[in-house]
């Protein structure tokens, strides 16, 4: 709702007065009980003058309503009796006006007479039932807030008129009957509610142009001059009240656009935190509050022009702790800490109020279980606590490495067809004790040819890793002796003769060298040294091989077939150690 002229009408114009206490033409929501949970309203004697727009403050032990869209009409209120009684009216009638006490003294600051913002000071005195004039404030305006710190009035905020909403804080001083102007708050702002704790200046929500209501929260502290940000208001509203018990900031009341609330919501300013109670019986905005003998009042307001409502804060229950038992993974040194966030399994407090979480202790934890203690601490200081179970596992694999491929060649004249292998052991790291388990021993016997070894690492937990590498035991093969030439070279032979393929193993390693089907021949395109896709085909029945020690020499005797003339084939040599020798050749 904006606070236009028609916003600035609701407070002072006796037509709108008359739908303001009916609630013709209004809107707002629906009310909705909540149960109170520790805390409750009362309903009290009615105000006889109802009014929105007002101001109340508390004098010895009794609630003072003053000024509204009624005119300048001050009532008091008396819990002790439940009884209203009327005292002098103020000079002059203002709506949106801000009261605070000094000194056993209400003193009523600014304020709107039908539309024009006032500047005006004065001081009722509760001995004499009578008002006196002050120094006038240097900003006109209305809908502003006021509270008391070290003997001085503070005024912030408010409405210069046209919906123009300003951020100005000013200070006056009962001592000198003087104001003086202190940094501006940094949201600017009408119908907002201001309180002092612990010599700050609390300023909670609001209006702003646009139509937005304010949830926000700002301090301003005098000993340094500036203005903090504290947490926001869980509902943005303007047109609320506010009044401080036992160092808490209760506010009441509003309006968020459309809707007029009954929502009570406490800020903490130890914790920084606000909390949900209670919602008011009755629905209403410009409506004024005050703390009397630990005792919320709310009076007044729009469209309950008239009611008086008490908010009793009763004892503060203790939140209920609840926890749970969690299973954790440790890290790579076998510990895990953990937060209260993962023990807490939906702790609440009963009131309603902030909560916070702590452990007696959050690690780290060794491998096993583990109880902690869960403690939740409301914002009134109340705490409960819960026990759980940490159980702390190894559920991380190890990590392991295997050594490289190992090639072992047999030992130089020797007929072995197998060796002893030594390899280099694998490695694996774990947070706990690890053991390691291959498929075949190092400084074993490895037969000829290539075995693959297998590892596994488990872990104390039994957690496993696998990995692998080869180890293959070769011949000394010492190359394509002559006549045939090695690789590159593309031997030249005559189709159908009988070529002497020599080689070396280096020893006598028996007649079994070669691997099943082996020797082999398979074209080869000529020219290109690249061999065709065609397979390899059994040598002729003539060919064979022989072993000289003389010259430690094998020799195998490929005979070849007459109608390779004019082709190139490749010559195939697969041992039985699983390595392949090839030489090229050209039939002519």
């Amino acid at each position: 709702m904006k606070l236009n002229n028609q916003r600035i009408r609701k407070f002072i114009l006796p037509a709108l007065l008359v739908a303001i206490l009916t609630g013709a033409s209004l809107i707002w929501a629906p009310f909705r009980p909540v149960q109170a949970q520790g805390n409750t309203w009362t309903t009290k004697a009615n105000m006889p003058t109802g009014r929105s727009g007002l101001a109340a403050a508390e004098i010895n032990g009794k609630l003072y309503a003053v000024g509204g869209n009624n005119g300048g009409v001050l009532q008091v209120y008396d819990p002790q009796t439940n009884s209203w009684m009327s005292l002098a009216s103020m000079p002059a009638g203002r709506s949106g006006v801000a009261a605070a006490v000094i000194d056993g003294k209400l003193y009523a600051v600014g304020g709107l007479n039908f539309g024009t913002p006032q500047n005006a000071l004065q001081v009722y005195d509760p001995q004499t039932d009578t008002w006196t004039s002050k120094a006038s404030m240097p900003t006109a305006r209305g809908a502003l807030g006021a509270a008391v710190i070290d003997g001085k009035l503070y005024a912030v905020g408010g409405t210069n008129g046209s919906n123009t909403q300003n951020n100005k804080l000013e200070v006056y001083d009962p001592q000198t009957d003087t104001w003086s102007t202190k940094a501006d708050m940094p949201t600017t702002r009408d119908s907002l509610a201001a309180a002092a704790i612990d010599g700050k200046l609390y300023v909670a929500g609001g209006f702003k142009s646009g139509d937005i209501n304010i949830n926000k929260l700002e301090v301003y502290d005098p000993q340094t001059g500036a203005w903090a940000t504290k947490a926001n208001m869980p509902t943005g509203r303007s047109g609320l009240a506010a009044a401080v018990i036992d160092g808490q900031l209760y506010a009441v009341g509003g309006e968020s656009g459309s809707v007029i609330q009954s929502k009570l919501e406490v800020y903490d300013p130890q914790t920084d935190t606000w909390s949900i109670k209670a919602n008011m019986t009755y629905h209403r905005f410009f409506l004024a509050a005050a703390a009397v003998d630990g005792v919320l009042y709310a009076v007044g307001g729009a469209p309950n022009g008239n009611r008086l409502e008490a908010y009793q804060p009763g004892m503060n229950s203790a939140p209920v702790a609840l926890s749970r038992n969690i299973t954790v993974s440790a890290g790579a040194n076998c510990t895990a800490s953990i937060t209260a966030a993962q023990v807490n399994n939906g702790s609440y407090d009963p009131d309603g109020d902030g909560i916070t979480l702590s452990l007696d202790s959050t690690g780290p934890f060794g491998l096993g279980n583990h109880t902690v203690t869960l403690t939740v601490t409301d914002s009134n200081g109340a705490s409960g606590s819960a026990t759980a179970t940490v159980t702390v596992i190894d559920s991380t694999n190890p990590a392991l490495t295997c050594p490289s491929d190992v090639i072992v060649y047999l030992p130089l004249n020797s007929m072995d067809t197998a060796a002893v292998v030594n390899y280099a052991a694998p490695t694996a790291s774990d947070c706990s004790t690890v053991s390691i388990a291959t498929s075949k021993a190092s400084g074993t016997v490895f037969p000829l040819g290539t075995t693959t070894v297998n590892v596994t690492a488990t872990d104390a937990a039994g957690n496993q890793s696998t990995c692998s590498f080869t180890v293959s035991v070769r011949y000394n093969f010492g190359g394509f002796l002559q006549p045939v030439a090695p690789l590159p070279v593309v031997n030249v032979a005559k189709a159908g003769s009988a070529i002497p393929v020599k080689f070396s193993l280096s020893g006598n390693k028996g007649m079994a060298i070669f691997a099943a089907g082996f020797p082999a021949s398979q074209p080869l395109a000529c020219g290109s040294g690249t061999p065709s896709d065609l397979q390899a085909v059994p040598m002729l029945s003539a060919s064979g091989l022989s072993y000289t020690a003389a010259n430690d020499t094998y020799t195998y005797v490929w005979k070849t077939d007459k109608v390779w003339a004019g082709t190139c084939r490749q010559l195939l040599l697969k041992l039985s150690d699983g390595t392949t020798h090839v030489a090229n050749f050209q039939f002519k």
